[in-house]
């Protein structure tokens, strides 16, 4: 009798999806635009502001991707070199000194790959919809890999959390995917009919996916469409778009209107309307205040602060070259990255310059479509910066 019982709560244990290993900490960044919210925002311990002094620097050959960083080390994945093969690489470095840990070969078609971390892994989505895990250790092992069916243009990236990795492909349509972090089975898939090419944002129970004049948010347990958003528009634009959730909001940029929404989370109501193009917003958290997004507007020569309910511009700084990618928020300043090689600090309350510098290469997306999505990366008491083909390091003086 003793031994059928101890069976049977092993068996039980089997079923259920356990941690794979300890999970990052908080204020890691493990995603596009820091979490899996995409929520643009970080905080540091013992502050942030500038001015910074670069750490290390180094060339890793390729269009660099927005890094993550998780306990002293930063992953990014970097396109192979221009004019060569396709494919690209996922690198390990050390977050102290740049050097690489461990490197390893992403193939597939074009010069893209986008990966984010959950419970120990490293996720990788290449343009071919291939989905691999690889251990976080130092040995940056291959776990699994998988080929996602149906569909053949996978440039959006992936957002993984809570055991469950979502990841959406063009090419017939679209669909959205769930996958368990454990071992790449497909929990459910949806057809989404005008594409689903976006980088998922997670929240209120709730998978994200904005594309094509198109706005959803799916459930996370089923991929049931909870509500949807068809603002009349026709179009073929696939570029990979960045929803974001914060305090019960989607914010929602538009690949063919360029009039980004903000949608109440539970209602799918269009609660508001605010001007820029496809970069992303990042999410200013005042308690007892009216939430405050910053973001490029809709020629990307400026950056805004914009007051969510009222849709009043706060303020306005001026940018001296074009804003190449998301902004992010670090405690009370504001990273702007410009493909001039500028990267300037913003009070975040006034948007007064604070500091300023030129790293010597263009910050954001130079090369379009074909390579990886770019961005800040930000933890742990560094500003990590890529600027083309080079990945920097910057801490306060």
């Amino acid at each position: 009798m003793k031994l059928r019982l101890f069976t049977w709560m092993m068996a039980v244990l089997a079923a259920i999806e356990v941690p794979l290993a300890a999970t990052a900490k908080s204020g890691d960044m493990i995603a596009m635009q820091v979490d899996a919210a995409h929520s643009g925002r970080t905080s540091f311990d013992n502050g942030f502001t500038g001015p910074l002094k670069r750490t290390w620097s180094v060339d890793l050959g390729g269009a660099v991707s927005y890094p993550l960083i998780v306990n002293g080390v930063v992953y990014v994945t970097v396109g192979n070199p221009e004019g060569g093969n396709y494919g690209s690489k996922l690198f390990a470095l050390s977050l102290a000194s740049g050097k690489t840990i461990w490197e390893r070969d992403i193939d597939g078609t074009y010069f893209i790959s986008n990966a984010a971390y959950d419970w120990g892994r490293i996720y990788v989505v290449n343009s071919n919809g291939v989905v691999t895990a690889f251990s976080a250790d130092t040995q940056g092992r291959q776990v699994w890999s998988v080929a996602l069916p149906f569909q053949d243009s996978f440039e959006a990236g992936l957002t993984a959390t809570g055991g469950t990795i979502y990841v959406g492909g063009d090419g017939f349509g679209g669909n959205m995917y769930a996958l368990r972090e454990k071992d790449g089975t497909i929990k459910w898939d949806i057809f989404l009919g005008k594409g689903a090419g976006s980088n998922p944002a997670i929240g209120d129970h709730g998978v994200f996916v904005s594309v094509l004049c198109q706005h959803y948010k799916l459930s996370q347990k089923t991929g049931k469409i909870l509500w949807h958003i068809d603002r009349g528009c026709f179009g073929g634009t696939l570029q990979a778009i960045v929803p974001v959730y914060a305090d019960g909001r989607d914010y929602a940029t538009d690949p063919d209107l360029r009039e980004p929404i903000v949608i109440d989370s539970k209602s799918g109501k269009i609660l508001s309307q605010f001007d820029a193009a496809l970069i992303p917003p990042a999410i200013v958290d005042n308690p007892g205040m009216d939430p405050v997004l910053i973001v490029p507007d809709s020629t990307d020569t400026k950056v805004n602060a914009v007051d969510v309910n009222t849709g009043a511009v706060l303020w306005t700084y001026n940018t001296p070259g074009l804003v190449g990618m998301p902004v992010m928020v670090i405690n009370n300043v504001v990273a702007v990255g410009e493909l001039d090689g500028t990267l300037a600090l913003l009070d975040v309350d006034s948007g007064s310059l604070v500091w300023s510098t030129n790293v010597g290469a263009p910050i954001g997306d130079i090369y379009g479509d074909g390579h990886p999505l770019v961005g800040f990366g930000a933890a742990e008491g560094r500003l990590v910066v890529p600027a083309a083909t080079r990945l920097s390091a910057y801490v306060p003086q």
